[in-house]
């Protein structure tokens, strides 16, 4: 008969215990306990360690299924009603981040999986010359427009917050950024479903609606959001403006830092590959 040092589990045959895993030694005439203690003095390194690290790992799966069984939770209840979040306030606030999050990944993938679509399709339309350029040209790189597209859409969502956290503190009801976040990520989940969409669209190949999608997500996300969260917020207290006015200081604040933006992005970027080309 063997016993098990770690549980105590008796069995006829086996090196590890059925029940937990553990290192299991023979026990000789009822003397199991003595014989178990010494096999773990002489293995106690080896023996928990593995079993300390396999613990570690079902803990961080089981901490992994449980944040995103919550995220689930979250997403089919503000998809139904993103308007709760007026109520529930900051006690989401991680999955608005998470949601806000979710949208720039998707936005960053759609912008890559449509550029490799545009080279492929302009390899294509070369015909037998489209073999030649194949080796000249350089596949796409997937971190550089990946990144270069999720930080365009994180930049592009923070003006929208602060411009948001602008006029309600100036005009509206006193909100911390931490509700403004929260209220803001929970309408940003219908976005991300639109985004989503958007890049399975551009999967089955089927550009021209994919891209119709893409750049209704985008819309939400930086006009129609917004501008209805300002309206929720004044409407339930205005102190300096009528909300129709608070839609006009949103849009005007918006819009030029958003110019500002772009034409910084247009110099650094666009204006290079201009004078590029007239070079050539």
């Amino acid at each position: 008969m063997k016993k098990c040092i770690s549980c105590g589990n008796e069995q006829d045959t086996g090196k590890f215990c059925g029940k937990c895993g553990g290192e299991v030694v023979v026990s000789i005439n009822g003397n199991a306990e003595s014989s178990a203690e010494l096999s773990t003095s002489n293995v106690a390194g080896n023996l928990n360690v593995p079993h300390t690290t396999n613990a570690s790992s079902n803990e961080r799966v089981e901490k992994v299924k449980e944040h995103s069984k919550m995220f689930w939770n979250y997403f089919v209840r503000y998809i139904k009603r993103p308007s709760e979040s007026f109520v529930t306030g900051t006690s989401e606030f991680i999955n608005a981040l998470i949601s806000i999050l979710i949208f720039a990944i998707i936005f960053g993938i759609t912008i890559y999986v449509s550029i490799s679509s545009f080279v492929q399709a302009a390899l294509d339309g070369l015909g037998g010359l489209g073999e030649f350029f194949i080796g000249e040209i350089e596949s796409p790189p997937f971190f550089s427009i990946f990144g270069s597209a999720f930080l365009f859409a994180i930049v592009s969502m923070g003006l929208v917050f602060l411009a948001l956290f602008t006029v309600t503190k100036f005009f509206g009801p006193s909100k911390t950024w931490q509700e403004l976040l929260s209220y803001y990520g929970a309408y940003m989940l219908l976005s991300s479903l639109v985004g989503l969409i958007g890049l399975i669209l551009f999967l089955l190949n089927i550009y021209v609606i994919g891209s119709v999608i893409v750049i209704l997500s985008f819309l939400i996300m930086l006009a129609i959001i917004p501008t209805y969260i300002i309206n929720k917020l004044l409407e339930l207290k205005s102190q300096k403006l009528d909300k129709f006015h608070g839609y006009l200081v949103y849009i005007l604040l918006f819009s030029f830092v958003y110019w500002i933006y772009i034409k910084i992005i247009a110099d650094s970027t666009i204006a290079p590959m201009i004078e590029q080309l007239r070079s050539l």
